[in-house]
């Protein structure tokens, strides 16, 4: 194990293995570490602020996000702390509560500053930059709905290689733009393009602003870029932008049908399915992205009036949705969506941090696709995300089966145009396509 891992099992009260193993990594474990620091004190303010003003109701929320935020960093006593505050203010007795947080709090304040210590000596990860990486977040998958085969081609002068490739991405089905890094802006085409190519040739990208541009879009917003160059082109441009930035390097002379075979395969990140995030507690969120992230598109989203808002510009495959949030509730976000024509088929699933029979009840009395209990580690919530697509997925095909058997029994004069639509987009129907293409190739 790491440095990092030595230090964080020797905090007094924390377990290092089920942290690890919740976290589903050291890496993702240092990550929501990291983000517990950030926003401690913050949460310490609020907690505060709601016992001077006797809010039960806010308190209740504060302390359900934080007993589940200590489960998962392996601090058992402070999490139960938490839950035994929870269930008195539930109760309504507000002079246990006033008897109960104070201590809570000293200790919560302990946890915080040792694990701040811990993330700042022994990981390269600045607990006050967190903030500001999870903010981040909900703008990385911010690509507009049908640009997922939109293509800026970056070369300098109209050579005959780069109007060559240029043809050989159009006849795979791509949109391509071809600008000129001296003339043309690379900005406006951050939320509208799916994959940036640089061509490179006697243009060497020196002295220009563009390549500090395209990593901040590649790198920031998730986009797939290619680099295309000699050895010595490539080594220049390296000198000026980090090797992470690129998804792939090509060496000239290129094979262009084979280049734009790797194309289609990195353009797949965006045939994943999108999942909305929704959850007050920054903690939770920045593990959720950390897990499912690396399998689909996650977009997070700090409160419901936020995440009625996102759904408004573009529809998510699923909605996992926290239960108690202050402001509009899971529940309240719920009925807002089930009201809605274009939003009522939308699958939502719960997440909770109470899994007493009662609570759980309740819960499915909204009717949700299903809830998830937010004490459930990494690979557990990312095998009940894999489960829930997979039937969905089996649900549509026997429904498409369907639909095609009945459309078969009509008389050829009864059927009409109007009956057909475009379905929407969703995960899996551009890497379909993208094969058929392949495949007639």
């Amino acid at each position: 194990m790491s440095g990092f891992f030595e230090e964080y099992s020797r905090i007094p009260g924390i377990n290092g293995h089920s942290a690890m193993l919740l976290c589903g990594g050291e890496e993702n474990l240092i990550d929501i570490a990291a983000t517990f620091a950030a926003t401690g004190d913050k949460k310490i303010e609020e907690l505060q602020d709601a016992l001077f003003d006797s809010d039960l109701k806010k308190i209740t929320i504060i302390v359900h996000a934080l007993k589940s935020a200590a489960a998962l960093l392996g601090a058992t006593g402070l999490s139960n702390e938490a839950k035994s505050i929870e269930v008195i203010a539930r109760s309504g007795n507000m002079e246990m509560v006033r008897d109960k947080v104070p201590p809570f709090l000293d200790d919560l304040e302990a946890y915080v500053y040792a694990v701040m210590d811990v993330v700042a000596r022994c990981s390269d990860i600045d607990p006050e930059a967190s903030k500001a990486k999870q903010n981040a977040v909900s703008a990385m998958n911010s690509l507009e709905k049908g640009a997922e085969k939109n293509t800026v081609l970056i070369g300098h002068g109209q050579s005959f290689l780069l109007s060559a490739l240029e043809k050989e991405l159009l006849d795979a089905g791509f949109s391509v733009k071809l600008i000129d890094p001296e003339r043309d802006s690379i900005k406006k085409y951050e939320n509208n393009t799916a994959v940036f190519i640089l061509y490179l040739g006697e243009y060497q990208y020196s002295g220009t602003e563009l390549l500090k541009k395209l990593a901040m879009i590649c790198e920031g917003k998730r986009r797939i870029l290619f680099l295309i160059g000699s050895k010595a082109e490539i080594h220049t441009i390296l000198s000026q932008i980090s090797l992470s930035s690129f998804s792939g390097i090509f060496l000239k002379p290129l094979d262009k049908k084979s280049f734009v075979k790797k194309v289609i395969t990195g353009i797949e990140t965006y045939s994943r399915k999108r999942i909305f995030v929704v959850d007050d507690d920054e903690i939770y969120l920045t593990g959720l992205s950390d897990w499912l992230g690396k399998k689909y598109r996650v977009e997070t989203l700090s409160s419901g009036a936020a995440a009625l808002e996102a759904i408004q510009e573009s529809r998510p495959d699923l909605i996992m949705l926290d239960y108690e949030m202050p402001g509009l509730s899971g529940p309240e976000v719920l009925r807002v969506l089930k009201d809605e024509e274009t939003t009522k088929d939308i699958p939502i699933i719960f997440l909770t941090g109470t899994d007493d029979k009662e609570s759980i009840v309740k819960v499915m009395s909204y009717h949700p696709q299903d809830y998830l209990l937010k004490t459930k580690g990494a690979a557990d919530i990312l095998r009940t995300i894999d489960s829930f697509f997979e039937e969905t997925e089996r649900l549509n095909k026997e429904q498409e089966m369907t639909d095609d058997n009945a459309i078969a029994d009509i008389p050829m004069g009864e059927q009409e145009d109007d009956d057909f639509v475009l379905p929407p987009f969703f995960g899996g129907f551009i890497k379909d396509s993208f094969e058929k293409e392949g495949k007639k190739k």
